[in-house]
């Protein structure tokens, strides 16, 4: 889970927007949410029919599995580049260029011009690089995701769910005096 900024608002996005910028159908969001190659990590389903919140990151994590697995990189090495995308999130990689080459995810440091490999042999150098590369520009994406992004009251939409699921549980003659009062 994101930290939630202030303990009550966080940069979100609805699963639809994170659909309609990544191009990715809800459908297959849900297979890879089941998957584990991505997921919403400001809140998470509660449920049927409960809107999830994704942060700027999970777009981005969801933009570069599309791409690796548009360009046939395998689902093993796309859940190595998740997890590396996740655990590097804090550094500068709005700076970095992720390239696959077939092989092996490149991820190239525009600060330093290194190309270091990402999953064959982690952060490894390495000295050429094959002409035929598929390019993942990060630093686009993550710009994107977080101007398509809008805060949301974590706080009030946990209550909301939770009234919701209370709800849910009782019986109907409860829901008829509950609705009635």
């Amino acid at each position: 889970m994101v930290k939630v900024v202030g303990g009550q608002r966080a940069l979100a996005l609805h699963t639809a927007a994170v659909s309609d910028a990544s191009g990715v159908p809800i459908s297959t969001l849900n297979h890879w949410v089941a998957q584990g190659l991505c997921k919403p990590s400001v809140l998470g389903p509660a449920g049927n029919r409960i809107t999830r919140y994704w942060h700027p990151r999970d777009l981005v994590i969801v933009q570069a599995v599309r791409a690796l697995r548009l360009a046939g990189c395998s689902l093993r090495n796309v859940r190595k580049v998740q997890h590396l995308l996740e655990e590097q999130w804090d550094t500068n990689l709005a700076d970095s260029v992720l390239l696959y080459d077939g092989r092996d995810v490149l991820i190239v440091r525009d600060a330093s011009d290194r190309i270091v490999s990402a999953v064959r042999e982690p952060g490894q150098g390495i000295f050429e690089l094959a002409l035929s590369v598929t390019t993942l520009p990060i630093g686009a994406w993550i710009e994107r995701a977080i101007a398509r992004s809008a805060e949301v009251d974590v706080a009030a939409e946990a209550a909301r769910r939770a009234r919701g699921a209370r709800r849910r549980r009782l019986s109907e003659p409860e829901r008829i005096r509950l609705a009635a009062s």
